[in-house]
């Protein structure tokens, strides 16, 4: 199956390095990319979250990973099948589902944005300032 990486509209946070090929090559289960923790010395740390269980992140290897862990941002390269497209105003786009049944019927990610180690009592007021 051919697939392509894609990278996230977060220009700090590439999930392409020069070491890819180095890299693991996540093709389904559930990722939190972006996800964040909040250190009150350093500020955000940007990670690559893999909630583990049964909807774990699955590698080109064909190991699902069921343990909770991280990977730096430099680490995985998420890929989506080529053939998961959607078409608008002609021209492709690659698509990537916002319910987990669904990405697991179509044999991609289902990627989420990772926040629940933000925690509240570490801000000033509502906000982080960075």
């Amino acid at each position: 199956m051919k697939y392509s990486p894609i990278i996230p509209a977060f220009a700090s946070f590439a999930l392409l390095s020069a070491s890819a090929e180095a890299a693991l090559i996540a093709t389904g289960g559930h990722l939190d990319a972006p996800a964040f923790g909040y250190d009150t010395a350093d500020g955000f740390e940007p990670h690559i979250h893999n909630e583990g269980g049964a909807a774990g992140v699955i590698f080109n290897n064909g190991s699902n990973e069921t343990i909770e862990s991280e990977y730096e941002p430099d680490e995985v390269v998420i890929a989506v099948k080529s053939t998961v497209t959607t078409n608008l105003s002609g021209t492709d786009y690659y698509w990537l589902p916002e319910v987990q049944a669904d990405a697991a019927a179509n044999g991609v990610v289902y990627l989420g944005v990772g926040l629940e180690e933000l925690q509240v009592s570490e801000w000033d007021g509502d906000t982080v300032t960075i």
